[in-house]
């Protein structure tokens, strides 16, 4: 209740859309709901079955993405986070987290 009443403080208190927070009171209730994962339904409507397991390839992508931030970032499509970006201005290697 409490994490609920906070969520709807601070999006009451943004001045603009910029500043309105992403998390929204009505997903503090869908915060604990649980969603198995089960890929019977695409396995028999639709003929599909993943080509790569999680558990094999995060050591990868994580690997890549330490290596090299900026490219991963480009890659996959996504904005890179600031820090990425401020690193390479001054010639630094952008830290692993």
């Amino acid at each position: 209740m409490l994490a609920k009443a906070g969520a709807w403080v601070e999006e009451k208190l943004a001045s603009d859309e910029e500043e309105k927070p992403f998390i929204k009171p009505w997903m503090i209730d869908l915060a604990d709901d649980h969603y198995p994962i089960d890929i019977t339904h695409s396995k028999e409507k639709l003929g599909w079955e993943p080509q790569h397991r999680l558990r094999h390839t995060l050591s990868r992508i994580i690997g890549k993405l330490k290596r090299d931030p900026k490219t991963w970032y480009e890659i996959n499509g996504l904005p890179a986070p600031e820090s990425i970006e401020r690193t390479e201005q001054h010639g630094e290697v952008s830290p692993a987290r």
